[in-house]
């Protein structure tokens, strides 16, 4: 799949001399919504917004269908070889993708979002730039335990192959940065801190007061990592029956969180919402929550980076209410801009919504100290000037 933005016409001279061209590589389906998609949809908006201009790649979306995934799995005569399979089928798809969009000569950089791709695009001459979202061995460990070693041993090697071959690494929090460091063994000369950001003008506050609002939302994929279980038993402890716990995503975790729903007799005031694949309903949907819950929790060495769903609802002047753990607490200061609690203690987090949910003065003074908080630090121009000068430093070698 390829999606092409272009800058305006009306520039300078100058400026055009100095215009990038950007591939954007990336090894999951863009129409998965996610933290990572909305990363790079963001990136290409305000890459464009400035001038330059951008191509988004990823494999064949027909990777994704029953039958290449049969196929696969008859490849590999086995569930974990079938994965390899079409994990490999799917590279070799976007090493040819990124090949022939190289050869036109029009790109100054390719920058990656994950370690296939990074492994995938080194088939090209241009500068490699890398962003680490997350640790993909570890995830993979998160989501299959010990039943994908084959899997989880090519991710491993591409993690190593693609630090190597980046010629700048950009980590979305320090602690993506130390991990690539100290068990990978990375230069850290050529990482970049810059943490995520979020589109301030689609993500704006909504006019109905906090008191009026009748839901607290769970924006979260259902994956261990994301402590969903943790946000639905701290509801369980809000006495006021007229909120709802909404939650919005979908993953493998599903049908236990559902029968915790079940067993907590909480049937009747926690909705499923599945996923949410358009960023407009997803902006509405965050803006109009009385607060948005982040209950991540360590799982296998997967640690919550900066929050993408957080910084959304701290746009929206909504407060977060997250756990104390990795990128969270450099984008939340405890009592100003959100509130913090111990990741996995669903009592502290039960009782900080009890007593916040009956203040909503202090809840609207949080939202908007997060809202200006997220303006000045989190807004797309100033994070995409960051990753230009990343983007030229890997140029100039």
């Amino acid at each position: 799949m390829g999606t092409s933005f272009s800058c305006a016409s009306h520039l300078s001279g100058q400026f055009e001399r100095h215009r990038l061209r950007v591939l954007i590589a990336v090894t999951w389906s863009m129409r998965i919504p996610g933290g990572v998609s909305s990363h790079i949809a963001d990136l290409a908006k305000a890459l464009t917004d400035a001038g330059h201009r951008c191509l988004i790649l990823s494999p064949s979306e027909r990777f994704h269908s029953p039958l290449w995934k049969a196929v696969a799995l008859f490849k590999g005569g086995s569930v974990d070889a079938g994965r390899l399979a079409l994990t490999q089928m799917r590279l070799a798809n976007l090493g040819r993708r990124i090949s022939r969009a190289a050869e036109s000569g029009s790109f100054s950089v390719v920058h990656a979002h994950d370690v296939f791709a990074a492994r995938v695009a080194q088939c090209t001459r241009l500068p490699l730039v890398l962003t680490v979202h997350g640790p993909l061995s570890k995830e993979i460990r998160m989501l299959m335990g010990k039943r994908s070693p084959r899997y989880l041993g090519y991710a491993q090697e591409s993690e190593t192959v693609a630090y190597a071959g980046a010629r700048r690494i950009i980590a979305v929090d320090s602690g993506q940065r130390d991990t690539i460091v100290q068990e990978y063994g990375v230069d850290p000369r050529k990482i970049h801190v810059i943490a995520n950001a979020v589109d301030t003008d689609l993500f704006v506050p909504f006019s109905t007061p906090l008191s009026e609002r009748r839901y607290l939302l769970v924006p979260r994929r259902l994956v261990k990592k994301n402590g969903v279980d943790v946000a639905i038993r701290a509801f369980a402890l809000v006495d006021d029956k007229q909120i709802e716990l909404w939650i919005a995503g979908d993953g493998p975790e599903e049908p236990h969180l559902r029968n915790l729903v079940r067993q907590l007799r909480l049937s009747d005031r926690v909705r499923f919402l599945g996923p949410v694949c358009q960023r407009t309903k997803m902006a509405t949907l965050v803006a109009q929550a009385r607060a948005v819950l982040i209950p991540s929790v360590p799982v296998e060495g997967v640690v919550e980076a900066t929050s993408i769903a957080a910084l959304e609802a701290m746009s929206c002047g909504v407060p977060v209410f997250a756990s104390r753990v990795g990128g969270l607490t450099e984008i939340i200061e405890d009592g100003e801009t959100g509130f913090l609690f111990e990741a996995g203690n669903w009592e502290e987090l039960g009782s900080l919504l009890k007593n916040a949910l009956c203040d909503t003065d202090t809840l609207a003074t949080v939202g908007r100290a997060a809202r200006a908080y997220v303006q000045a630090n989190h807004s797309l121009p100033g994070w995409v000037s960051r990753v230009i000068s990343v983007y030229e430093e890997a140029i100039r070698g």
